[in-house]
């Protein structure tokens, strides 16, 4: 059962901070990747994919 549905969190900058991009492990290179992607999405395909009522895989 969904709750809240009208309600969102306001809009807020999120930053990633490390010493030097090349040195970077494959797994938190691949999750910087991953969240700079997920959080460009609109915040409905965001939730959309959350509940698994999108369409298809990314």
């Amino acid at each position: 059962m969904p709750l809240l549905e009208d309600w969102s969190l306001p809009n807020a900058n999120i930053h990633a901070v490390y010493l030097e991009r090349n040195q970077l492990s494959v797994k938190l290179r691949t999750f910087v990747d991953f969240l700079s992607e997920y959080l460009r999405r609109s915040p409905s395909s965001r939730s959309a994919r959350a509940t698994g009522s999108a369409g298809s895989a990314p």
